[in-house]
């Protein structure tokens, strides 16, 4: 029994180590967020909008599809990290009121959001400006991680109230509390 619970606890240690190294990981490369992902797409929705090619059915159906396709493999990048390769289409309108559609045919196969959203703009000559403002390093958010990883790595939990409460009292050493405390302890004395 004893040697069934050491490797349970040796088994789930390993787990957490590896869970580790693929946050770790995960946090390297900065990724956009989705408000960011929407916010730089958003000249390319205008560009390719169903709804400003009602007297052209056939490019209103293709735009549809197409940017379910992009929404769905965008999603899966956010969720997952990976998505499968996709072939979108997009009719996109010209730049002046007479100009016909041009039909744009785009490949998705990056792993990674920003790269397809660059992919996605560049395609139909859009500027990447915005993209550009976004920092590219890792991301600075702190990793809160479960109970049970403190506990089995034997790290000390930061979150842990016990843990504050008394690093709140041990703040100084006793040499610092003996230099404090001296005045009152020779006034003490001469009484």
């Amino acid at each position: 029994m004893k040697i069934l619970s050491t490797r349970l606890l040796t088994a789930t240690h390993d787990l957490c180590k590896r869970t580790t190294s693929l946050e770790i990981l995960k946090n390297l490369k900065r990724h956009l967020t989705v408000s960011e992902t929407a916010t730089a797409l958003r000249p390319f929705y205008l560009a390719v909008h169903p709804d400003f090619y009602g007297q052209f059915p056939v490019e209103r159906k293709v735009n549809e599809e197409s940017l379910k396709k992009l929404h769905e493999y965008i999603t899966d990048l956010h969720k997952t990290g990976k998505a499968k390769p996709t072939d979108i289409n997009f009719y996109v309108r010209g730049k002046q009121q007479n100009d016909k559609y041009k039909y744009v045919n785009m490949k998705l196969l990056s792993g990674d959001v920003r790269s397809t959203v660059t992919t996605v703009l560049e395609s139909v000559a859009l500027p990447l400006d915005y993209l550009d403002t976004i920092p590219r390093g890792p991301a600075t958010t702190k990793i809160r991680w479960d109970s049970s990883y403190y506990h089995f790595t034997g790290k000390q939990n930061p979150h842990d109230e016990y843990y504050q409460a008394t690093s709140k009292l041990h703040t100084g050493t006793l040499i610092s509390w003996l230099q404090k405390k001296r005045a009152r302890c020779q006034i003490k004395i001469r009484i």
